[in-house]
């Protein structure tokens, strides 16, 4: 059990068509599609039926994943309802005891108007007793970049038009956004960004701020003839000097005395870096993000609550005075009282039965409970047999393609040996496979025992974790003796160029290499193995083999 208490992400905003002929239906279907495509989603071959448009159904699988809809017809129709909502639940992929949720609620404006809402919320197990975990680093849920660069539709919170990445701001463009600030209708954050007057240049990444921000927030940036315009079109205390940010919060209304204290400005020396500051933003527009539009439903609560509502609407609108909605009331009561009593009536009758056939039921379920237990040992036996023959026919496999005639003597030879071994735990990709044939490494027998452990004890520790309450590194140095490292020095995450490199490409998908097994530290007495832990093969792959990738401090002793 656990329950969800730290929004991760929140957004809310209307969708309005970008083009002829699409619909509620094509929403729906857009969100399905994401769903379907969603690494955590097992229900794929569910999702198409009509439940998932209708609402009223919940699917679930034995690892704590689950899909929900709720529907309520309101003033729509049976097949496009005027309120819609969908619940995802699945637990996380490195944290066990984590479990993700996330909530979309729909509201039909009118054909043309949809009223969107996400949240994405974390909590941990009731029953973990532990070290707390990290909070998980800010994104951005796939599903609304999705639908804000689909090309299907156009996002706006109330007057302001919510935009997919930066929007660069010149000297003409100043006075509309001062219209755009002070409109009474914007309902999201507008983020606005000068080039400090020395370097020209945004000390934040401002793309990466964009990107974490989509549909919360927009991201302005000036160039550098900018600042003499806003400081004469802004209001004197909303304005903003070079190198620095400002976020404007909805409802700014220069009239009102202090009004302008809620619209924080930060200089790059406001925090301990630049990523530090980054990361402070996110996550007070992000995680703290108001609803923009009031009464929006956003969970199958709220649906279900608005169920109610209407319901009882229609029960007063069928009683023609208050006399007569009490009246009906009354006889409501009275009725649940009736079928109570009946209700009553027919459990105590059949604990009369009960009492004469439980003697019968008491043999029939010994009979039973043997019959299952020799079922049980039947299946049991009969899966161990499929198990040790699927074994032995992969243990074929393996020694059919591997050439005992030869040891390997270089680490390219290596490499294509343990590939050929472990084909279900490892693969390497064609970069793996350079960097092997061009490295310095000689020392064979260290480079199979390690790289063996790769394939089985570094892949069982993610990928068939015995516990998932141990720390990957400190296991895989325990169990093997090599050092184990998931990220990177500050320095070198810093820089774009080396992280760059910890990027590789395997079957057309970039996939993150920058975690990394070591043994050494000079050439030639020097190897290392990035990888990447691919779930949906339930692989490691390999994208560096071979001598020691650049990091900011190899650079500076270049």
């Amino acid at each position: 059990m656990s329950q969800f208490n730290q929004i991760h992400y929140k957004c809310s905003f209307r969708l309005i068509p970008a083009q002829d002929g699409i619909g509620w239906s094509d929403l729906i279907r857009d969100i399905r599609s994401w769903l379907s495509n969603n690494r955590n989603s097992q229900f794929n071959s569910d999702l198409g039926r009509s439940w998932f448009y209708t609402g009223g159904h919940k699917i679930r699988d034995p690892y704590r994943s689950s899909v929900e809809t709720l529907a309520e017809i309101g003033t729509g129709t049976e097949t496009e309802p005027q309120y819609w909502s969908l619940r995802f639940e699945h637990p996380d992929r490195e944290f066990s005891f984590r479990q993700w949720r996330t909530d979309i609620g729909i509201t039909v404006v009118d054909k043309e108007k949809f009223d969107f809402s996400l949240t994405l919320s974390h909590s941990l197990s009731t029953e973990y007793i532990g070290e707390e975990p990290e909070v998980p680093e800010s994104t951005t849920p796939v599903l609304i970049s999705l639908l804000l660069r689909s090309g299907n539709w156009l996002a706006f919170a109330g007057s302001q038009q919510l935009a997919t990445g930066i929007v660069e701001l010149d000297s003409d463009g100043v006075t509309d956004l001062w219209q755009q600030l002070t409109s009474p209708t914007r309902n999201c954050p507008v983020i606005l960004m000068l080039p400090d007057k020395e370097t020209g240049s945004i000390n934040i990444d401002v793309e990466k701020l964009a990107k974490l921000l989509i549909g919360a927030a927009i991201v302005y940036v000036g160039n550098g003839n900018v600042y003499r315009e806003v400081n004469r079109i802004f209001a004197e205390n909303y304005r903003l000097y070079n190198g620095y940010v400002r976020i404007y919060l909805p409802r700014l209304q220069p009239e009102r005395r202090n009004d302008d204290k809620r619209h924080r400005y930060f200089s790059g020396k406001d925090a301990d870096s630049t990523d530090a500051l980054l990361e402070m933003i996110v996550r007070n527009i992000a995680r703290r993000e108001r609803l923009a539009y009031s009464g929006l439903l956003t969970t199958i609560e709220d649906v279900a609550d608005k169920q109610r509502e209407l319901r009882l609407l229609t029960l007063r609108s069928a009683a023609k005075s208050a006399d007569e909605l009490e009246q009906l009331f009354d006889l409501l009561d009275d009725e649940n009282k009736a079928l109570r009593s009946r209700q009553n009536e027919l459990i105590a009758q059949l604990n009369d039965n009960n009492e004469q056939y439980a003697k019968v039921i008491e043999d029939k379920d010994e009979l039973a409970e043997k019959l299952q237990a020799a079922e049980r040992a039947q299946a049991y036996v009969r899966d161990e047999a499929n198990e040790l023959r699927n074994q032995v026919a992969v243990y074929k496999t393996q020694l059919d393609a591997i050439s005992l005639e030869k040891l390997p003597t270089t680490l390219i030879e290596v490499v294509e040996q343990i590939e050929r071994f472990h084909p279900d735990r490892v693969a390497f990709t064609e970069r793996a496979k350079t960097t092997a044939k061009d490295s310095s490494f000689k020392d064979i027998p260290t480079a199979w025992h390690c790289l063996w452990n790769v394939a089985t004890v570094l892949h069982d520790l993610y990928l068939n974790p015995t516990n998932s309450s141990f720390d990957i590194e400190r296991e895989f140095v325990s169990r093997t003796g090599y050092e184990l490292a998931r990220t990177e020095g500050k320095q070198t995450k810093q820089n774009k160029n080396l992280m760059g490199q910890r990027l590789d490409v395997y079957n057309g998908e970039e996939i993150d290499i920058t975690a990394h097994v070591r043994y050494g530290n000079k050439s030639p007495n020097c190897l290392r193995i990035h990888y990447h832990v691919h779930r949906d093969e339930n692989k490691l792959i390999v994208g560096h083999c071979g001598d020691h990738m650049d990091t900011a401090g190899t650079r500076r002793r270049k």
